[in-house]
């Protein structure tokens, strides 16, 4: 029989199947993928792309590499090198407008009308680079909405304090776990919202998919807040252990030293195990499909292959 009647939710990172990149490597997969999209229309209707000029555009491989210097440097250097970015950027645009102009009047069959529409949005996609990177050189370092990925425009760059990482990109995930070991719900999260926002719609969430709240909830202090304390007393949970953030007062550090409250954080410390396991075993420390809705799918399926070993373990 499931138990239900301890909770404990955490965060984790779920990591978008793509490379590290800077604006010039960015730069370089938008074009490698028009090439590519173009050579396929081409099989199917020469005529069409018969003005578009089929080269690897080593203007791009070029100023790519200048590109690679100029994040690098500073001083007197810097301003010699910035010189030759309008330069690298002007010719990449006048590639993709020629690919845009191509795509927008091309007509064929199905699967060619697909390859084009795919073709427009790689074009579009690298016009929002080519302004990313203008800005970049510009000295505007801080762009809302920064691309990271041309394979997967949705991923953002998420730090969780990591030492061997400063960033991962990809989507953050919440998993909720019950004592005897199965994922009851997840949820995953373009950007990074902060952990105590997430906490109470995770707990109405249990309480809708079991008619009922948890009688125990258990986190780490990311989520520890007095408007959650309070609103899970609120929904009917008993007792709420949530760590709060900073110094406490003496009341506070005397209600966090009581034993229920240690043996609930001792019972949300494994969920740090159970995390671990579904990235080792069950693919949540890369997704293989593409976009948030892929991602999304993917973690899907790993937890149900989990939950789906779990009850067998626990049938033998």
């Amino acid at each position: 029989m499931l138990k239900r009647r301890k909770f404990r939710t955490d965060t984790t990172v779920v990591e978008s199947d793509v490379h590290h990149s800077t604006d010039a490597t960015l730069l370089q997969d938008g074009v490698k993928v028009i090439t590519r999209l173009v050579g396929k229309i081409r099989k199917a209707a020469s005529q069409a792309t018969r003005q578009f000029e089929d080269k690897t555009f080593r203007t791009v491989q070029d100023g790519s590499g200048l590109l690679t210097h100029f994040f690098g440097e500073r001083g007197d250097l810097f301003r010699n090198r910035i010189k030759f970015i309008p330069r690298f950027l002007g010719a990449a645009t006048q590639q993709f407008r020629d690919g845009e102009d191509m795509a927008f009047h091309f007509f064929g069959k199905a699967s060619v009308k697909a390859t084009k529409e795919k073709l427009s949005t790689a074009i579009r996609l690298t016009r929002k680079l080519v302004e990313q990177a203008k800005q970049v050189v510009s000295g505007n370092r801080i762009i809302p909405d920064r691309i990271v990925s041309f394979f997967d425009p949705e991923a953002r760059p998420i730090k969780k304090g990591k030492l061997s990482k400063t960033a991962e990109f990809g989507y953050k995930a919440r998993i909720d776990e019950t004592e005897n070991g199965f994922v009851t719900g997840y949820e995953l999260y373009k950007g990074n919202p902060a952990d105590d926002e997430l906490l109470v719609s995770a707990v109405e969430q249990h309480q809708a998919r079991f008619s009922a709240v948890p009688n125990a909830v258990a986190t780490d202090r990311g989520f520890g807040s007095k408007k959650n304390e309070t609103k899970l007393t609120e929904l009917g949970v008993s007792r709420v252990s949530l760590p709060f953030k900073g110094k406490k007062s003496k009341k506070r550090a005397e209600h966090e030293s009581q034993l229920w409250f240690k043996d609930l954080q001792r019972y949300r410390a494994a969920g740090e195990a159970k995390i671990s396991l579904l990235k080792r075993k069950y693919g949540l420390n890369r997704s293989r499909y593409k976009g948030f809705a892929g991602s999304k799918t993917w973690v899907g399926l790993g937890i149900w292959v989990h939950n789906l070993r779990r009850a067998a373990q626990m049938i033998e």
